[in-house]
């Protein structure tokens, strides 16, 4: 009986960590791009699929736009740094997520680098508040 109660317990702790969801939001006063899908200036949410960390998910707060985007992880940072963002590649009026750090603590996923010299790098800060829609 304790062997089977250690058991049940130990699922149950596992089942709870598999189902964990890694999300933020941000806001951007910009559109940007996310595959084919544009996607208006305001406030997102994104999140890690439970298919793994090379797939995010990212939707409108208010009932807009929503895709997903793979972005593999390229790289590690401490999991006890404060920085959280969300990095955006701009060339012209077209702005596309180069990297998020820290949405999953210690990780930072990113494209490769970008070979044009026109671009610039905008950054949104990652929070965890929930807003009245939510």
């Amino acid at each position: 009986m304790k062997h089977m109660m250690k058991a049940m317990v130990l699922a149950v702790t596992v089942m709870a960590g598999y189902g964990q969801e890694h999300y933020a939001r941000f806001r951007v006063d910009f559109p940007f791009q996310v595959g084919k899908t544009l996607m208006p200036a305001g406030e997102y949410r994104i999140q890690a699929e439970s298919a793994g960390r090379h797939w995010l998910r990212i939707t409108s707060v208010n009932n807009g736009p929503a895709a997903v985007l793979s972005l593999p992880v390229h790289d590690t940072a401490r999991a006890s740094d404060d920085k959280r963002q969300v990095e955006f590649r701009c060339e012209g009026d077209l702005c596309v997520v180069a990297r998020v750090v820290n949405l999953q603590a210690g990780y930072i996923s990113s494209l490769p680098k970008s070979k044009s010299s026109n671009s610039r790098l905008v950054t949104a800060l990652l929070t965890k508040r929930s807003t009245k829609t939510e």
